[in-house]
């Protein structure tokens, strides 16, 4: 998963904040599709563990209507969605 968020990072995809099911973490998008939601398990301040959604199934069964809204700047949303 680490590696993904790396590429990810590294390939002018476009990383954005969130919550996801109310956890820490982020979504990367690729031409505005979500490619990667992650999820941080945040122990003393500092992330313990990484957990990741790579399959598109699973992605495309996620609430991510508050990324997709025009004019929205990148930033924080929720996202939600059949068993994280």
């Amino acid at each position: 998963v680490a590696k993904a968020a790396l590429s990810g990072a590294r390939s002018g995809r476009e990383v954005r904040l969130a919550l996801v099911d109310g956890v820490p973490g982020m979504v990367v998008f690729d031409d505005e599709l979500p490619v990667l939601v992650m999820v941080f398990t945040v122990v003393d301040g500092k992330i313990a563990q990484i957990e990741g959604i790579g399959d598109r199934g699973r992605l495309l069964r996620l609430d991510l209507a508050s990324f997709r809204a025009h004019g929205d700047p990148p930033g924080d949303a929720t996202v939600t969605g059949d068993g994280w």
